[in-house]
């Protein structure tokens, strides 16, 4: 069936290039869309407008576009002049990313937070993604992101609060093309439209690749969470021993692979056993991947899909996840696609999608801005369990591990050049470079001395280094002495000297 296009409502598919659509639908509704357009100045369509794709009257594609890249086609200039427009467009599920709001929310369960994004359940806050025209789908209960305490979205996006939820729940979410908005342990188990199986009914499809990866598998997933009301830490873990055994008999060993979830949001034991559940559903089989060719466009990411194809050792029914189906234009305003498809457990669906790479460094993005900061464990030369934060904040916060490493926010002026022009005695909050005019005595701070700076809440002990530069163009001697070593410098001479390594200063 011919398919159509909508731009802000309004039927565009006269303008469009042939063979230029193509259209992926992924799990979780994180669908894009490209297309080309031959126009004149006379319709210019611009970006954040609202797109559809539809097969007849089914939505295929609900979104808004994203960039337009203008390509003249035409010599001279002019208004009647053809161009041609290179379109992308996103799915509905990139519209929370760019809402930004400040609301606490004391003793709320994820699900109150999610819905409280679309409509405000509590005055004066304003709703956010209900004036986008977001709707709520299902939202569940989900976790309790902070326990007794309270969850502040202060100055956070809609999307990265509901990716702080999700995670804290062992949840998703997702927009879809009516623009409904879910929050979700897990979709319903739908079957997919056809079955893939060597002489079965259904034959429009070709097998253009089968893969098996070792890449994301795991068969025990711990879970390390926030500090829970007891005051101890969340830690659980989930395992599939059946699993482990399958391994240990290909492999020999014990057959088992660990991966951990780190996680300050979750703050009950239950939702951490919830989150480490769902992750084993995903992550606890082999990863093997099918892509698929099929002339046919009932298909839908994320239904279940049963497999049998004995030809590639498939000899028994085995369920994959439709991760992603792309239609591409033929050239004739005709559609095929292209399914890439996951495996997962056939006694333990899981109709959550892998995470991309673009997801895990939003994560790793969000995770640098907390000031609770990224934990890490490791084990020591002597054999002990040692960990250690990165800490991005504008001091060290109480209680910070040794070996940690913190991302200064506050103000850097330490690392930048100070003037001095009279004898000065220097302390470890003076400026690192010094640039000193005049005859003048710079005498260094006592090396034995806590290197603390006023207000940190640990001592900052450790290697510590001035340069010290003699900024006069002709006259002036510049001494540098802590009493022992003395220094002298001419004009536009520098040394830099450091202690920490013993406990005197040294000239580097």
């Amino acid at each position: 069936m011919a398919y159509t296009l909508k731009i802000a409502t309004i039927d565009k598919t006269s303008l469009l290039l042939a063979g230029s659509l193509s259209v992926t639908r992924r799990t979780g509704h994180k669908n894009d869309c490209s297309f080309s357009v031959v126009t004149t100045s006379a319709y210019l369509p611009d970006v954040g407008q609202d797109v559809q794709v539809l097969d007849g009257a089914t939505v295929i594609f609900g979104g808004v576009i994203q960039s337009i890249q203008h390509e003249k086609l035409e010599a001279g200039y002019g208004a009647g002049k053809k161009i041609q427009l290179s379109i992308t467009s996103n799915g509905y599920g990139s519209i929370p990313s760019r809402r930004t709001i400040t609301n606490p929310y004391d003793q709320k369960s994820a699900g109150y937070v999610v819905t409280d994004l679309i409509a405000s359940q509590v005055t004066p806050y304003t709703p956010v993604l209900s004036s986008e025209g977001i709707t709520a789908g299902t939202i569940s209960t989900g976790a309790d992101p902070v326990g007794d305490g309270e969850y502040d979205a202060v100055c956070k996006s809609c999307g990265e609060i509901l990716n702080e939820m999700a995670a804290a729940s062992g949840y998703k979410w997702y927009i879809d093309d009516s623009k409904a908005l879910y929050f979700v342990a897990d979709d319903a188990e739908v079957a997919a439209a056809h079955d893939i199986v060597e002489g079965g009914a259904f034959t429009d499809f070709e097998i253009e690749s089968y893969e098996k990866s070792l890449d994301g598998y795991a068969n025990k997933v711990f879970v390390r969470g926030g500090i829970g009301d007891d005051g101890y830490a969340i830690q659980t873990y989930e395992e599939d021993t059946t699993e482990q055994t399958a391994r240990a008999a290909i492999e020999g060993g014990t057959g088992v692979y660990g991966t951990v979830i780190n996680d300050g949001n979750i703050d009950l034991l239950a939702d951490a056993t919830t989150a480490a559940t769902n992750a084993l559903k995903k992550f606890g089989i082999i990863p093997r991947t099918l892509t698929i060719k099929s002339w046919t466009l009932d298909w839908i990411a994320g239904t279940k899909l049963k497999v049998n194809l004995p030809t590639f050792g498939i000899s028994s029914d085995t369920y994959y996840l439709i991760e992603e189906v792309t239609l591409q234009d033929n050239g004739n305003q005709n559609l095929h696609c292209t399914l890439q498809c996951s495996v997962r457990k056939s006694d333990n669906f899981s109709t959550q999608g892998n995470q991309t790479g673009m997801e895990y460094l939003e994560k790793v993005v969000s995770k640098a801005k907390e000031s609770g900061g990224i934990s890490n464990t490791y084990i020591d030369s002597t054999g002990a369990i040692t960990q250690t934060n990165l800490y991005v904040d504008i001091d060290w916060p109480a209680g910070a591990k040794a070996k940690s490493v913190l991302v200064d926010t506050d103000d850097p002026t330490i690392d930048d050049g100070s003037a001095i022009t009279t004898a000065t005695t220097l302390t470890w909050a003076s400026a690192r470079q010094v640039n000193v005019t005049g005859t003048t005595i710079i005498t260094l701070p006592d090396p034995t001395t806590d290197k603390n700076i006023a207000g940190s809440a640990v001592d900052h002990d450790g290697i510590v280094m001035f340069c010290i530069h003699n900024a006069n163009a002709a006259n002036g001697m510049v001494t540098v002495t802590d009493g022992t070593l003395t220094k002298y410098l001419y004009p536009q001479e520098s040394v830099t000297v450091r202690t920490g390594v013993t406990t005197a200063w040294e000239v580097v």
